[in-house]
């Protein structure tokens, strides 16, 4: 009878170890899945811009949409080195379309000219003396795009670990 006990007893104890491991790698697993849908919420953000301006846009939908995705990538608060290097893309990318929504505003100043100069005093790199507006917003939006490709295979891979 005690040996019963005893192997009743084991048997309880092994069941509610099991559901112990099992209730801690579900709630693992739905925290990742959480972490991954905020990662995922940060991108396409950006990635909404980014797909702006391959399909042509006007100042101000663009205007709109820059704005959107940095409060949304602001929001976003990466929990481990993988997802802060994504984010970090995201944030570079997400720069050099600030940058070239400054530079395409300075067409619509009342002096483009006083405006373009103030551009170009704040961004150096665009100082040459035949630069433009236009010259500037596809050279920020292809370092941008750049910065999103490494956004996405850094996604890609935090996906399937």
């Amino acid at each position: 009878m005690q040996r019963r006990l005893f192997v009743v007893g084991v048997v309880i104890l092994c069941l509610a170890c099991l559901v112990t491991a099992c209730t801690k790698q579900n709630r693992a697993a739905a925290d990742r899945a959480q972490r991954l849908d905020k990662l995922q919420a940060a991108y396409d953000a950006v990635a909404a811009v980014e797909s702006a301006t391959k399909t042509g846009v006007p100042y101000a939908d663009y205007a709109q949409r820059v704005p959107s995705a940095s409060t949304a990538l602001m929001a976003y608060e990466p929990e481990d080195d993988e997802a802060r290097e994504v984010a970090s893309h995201l944030a570079e990318a997400l720069y050099a379309y600030q940058n070239a929504m400054r530079a395409w505003g300075t067409k619509f100043d009342e002096c483009e000219e006083c405006a373009w100069r103030k551009f170009k005093a704040v961004h150096p790199e665009f100082a040459m003396e035949d630069t433009d507006a236009d010259y500037a917003i596809r050279i920020l939006w292809n370092s941008a795009a750049a910065k999103m490709d490494a956004a996405r295979e850094g996604l890609a891979a935090y996906k399937r670990r």
